[in-house]
Formats: structure tokens, C-alpha cells, sequence
């Protein structure tokens, strides 16, 4: 039994709304996943990215003043061998 032309047309453009209407979901859901991605990835590394930028202000202020930080850094080694032999 065929089709008429309008039938046709009219099955078409409903095919067409549906398909954009699944697109608009999807882009929504995943553009919403970004988001919140970005937001979380942003919270979880603050902390990392404040130590990061204080050790650059402190090499930054060391190459300014022409002053080592080689005693600190010692330092620093020798607290960290004795905490893991302290484990």
C-alpha cells in the first residue's frame, strides 16, 4: 500500500524533530558533566596549585635577591628520610 507525499513529509519532519530533540539532550547532559567536571577537578586541585605557586614565589624572590634556598631544601630531605624511617 503506498504512501502519499504529505505522509511522507509529515513522517520525515517528525523523524527530524526527535532526532533533534535527542541531540539537544545529550549535548545538555554532557555539557552539564563538563561542568561539574570542571568545577570538581577545579575544587580538588586548589590546595595543589596554592603549594605550586608559593615554590615559584619562592624561586622567583630567590633569584631576585640572589639568595639559596640549599640549607631549606637540606632541611627538608633530612625530614623526609626521617619520617620514612620512622615508618
Amino acid at each position: 500500500m503506498p504512501k502519499s507525499l504529505d505522509e511522507l513529509s509529515h513522517a520525515e519532519n517528525w523523524l527530524n524533530l526527535r532526532l533533534q530533540r535527542q541531540k539537544s539532550r545529550i549535548n545538555n547532559f554532557f555539557g552539564k558533566n563538563a561542568v561539574l567536571s570542571i568545577i570538581g577537578l577545579s575544587y580538588r586541585a586548589a590546595p595543589m596549585m596554592k603549594k605550586v605557586a608559593k615554590t615559584i614565589e619562592k624561586r622567583l624572590n630567590g633569584m631576585r635577591h640572589g639568595v639559596s634556598n640549599g640549607n631549606e631544601e637540606s632541611m627538608n630531605n633530612k625530614i623526609r628520610m626521617l619520617r620514612i624511617k620512622a615508618r
